[in-house]
């Protein structure tokens, strides 16, 4: 689980993060990962951060799509909204 973390990582970081969870986990794992999507807060900076960027490194490493959707905000920002996607390592 990396819930309202990924967006934190720059493109490099977000690579190799997905690298060592996928070698970490376990064969049949399942791996759920929270994007935030909307303005970055001044004491926060967060990078752009895309579905699709995830599902072309899951495809890299072998891992197939299991889920995918999307969320208003829970905080009721309305210019905040997350998505979930979950992979089967």
């Amino acid at each position: 689980l990396m819930s309202a973390a990924w967006m934190h990582l720059d493109e490099e970081a977000r690579c190799k993060t997905f690298e060592n969870m996928t070698q970490l986990a376990n064969p049949g794992a399942l791996m759920f990962i929270s994007l935030r999507h909307g303005p970055s807060p001044e004491d926060r900076p967060m990078f752009k951060v895309t579905a699709e960027e995830l599902i072309e490194l899951s495809r890299l490493r072998r891992c197939s799509l299991v889920h995918r959707g999307l969320a208003k905000d829970g905080q009721g920002r309305s210019n905040v909204s997350w998505e979930y996607v979950a992979f089967r390592v």
